[in-house]
């Protein structure tokens, strides 16, 4: 921070209108000086700084971050197809995303409780190279590929399925007739 005069000014860090941390600094004019808080200064919150009890300017975080936040992301193959797993340590309402690149193809709404695994699905293809992320107050806190194969659902039970010959190199070629 550089102020353009000299003087006791005082920085706070607001949350939802409310000083959450203040500092006094004592600033040379054209001498930039740094000031550090224990607080979050990322968004919602924002930095505002008082000279004189006139607030001189009020800065917004640098990006959206909730500190402390943590979440993981698993896919795995099931009969009913590629299922997803998330775990957070931080209450409340998040977005996963079926990504292809910068695209969304599809979002799911959790509702998540800290510690407790959630499984959900997607009703399109999460295979690589799409990827989902979770987003939660409009930032991205986790991200996972998806899985290199598609899941094909089954009736039968994996242990039940039969040992069928591979195809992969077969070639159909039609009955013609005249």
């Amino acid at each position: 921070m550089t102020a353009s005069r000299t003087g006791s000014y005082l920085a706070q860090v607001v949350s939802n209108g409310s000083v959450i941390e203040q500092t006094t600094l004592n600033l040379t004019a054209n001498q930039s000086q740094d000031v550090a808080f224990t607080a979050s200064s990322y968004t919602p919150n924002s930095v505002r700084i008082i000279y004189q009890n006139v607030q001189v300017i009020e800065q917004t975080g640098p990006e959206p971050c909730v500190d402390g936040l943590s979440a993981a992301l698993a896919p795995r193959c099931e009969r009913i197809g590629a299922v997803w797993t998330v775990l957070v340590n931080r209450s409340g309402n998040y977005v996963a995303q079926l990504m292809s690149g910068t695209t969304v193809i599809e979002s799911r709404n959790l509702t998540l409780t800290d510690g407790l695994d959630v499984d959900f699905q997607f009703e399109n293809d999460s295979t690589a190279p799409r990827f989902v992320r979770l987003i939660f107050q409009g930032a991205e806190y986790a991200r996972q590929n998806g899985l290199n194969e598609t899941c094909v659902p089954t009736a039968l039970p994996p242990a039940e399925e039969p040992n069928l010959p591979q195809f992969d190199k077969f070639i159909y070629l039609p009955t013609v007739r005249r």
